[in-house]
């Protein structure tokens, strides 16, 4: 039985990174034939909810959430 996988991934302005982190958490999930969802929870404006979104786009199990102001 494939297990399942959700991994909720904080980021605060992760635009830099965040594709390379995502693609990492993907290409491991599908190496070892996981189900998977990834909830990316990104304050900030810097574009890092945006660049998650348009990954999920892809049929990509991925989403993000969060809003332009830091939350605490």
């Amino acid at each position: 039985m494939p297990q399942s996988i959700s991994l909720m991934l904080p980021a605060y302005n992760e635009a830099k990174s965040i594709a390379r982190t995502l693609h990492e958490a993907v290409s491991s999930f599908e190496s070892r034939r996981y189900t998977y969802e990834i909830i990316v929870s990104a304050d900030g404006e810097d574009g890092t909810r945006e660049i998650v979104a348009e990954m999920g786009r892809g049929n990509l199990p991925l989403r993000a959430i969060g809003s332009p102001a830091r939350q605490r």
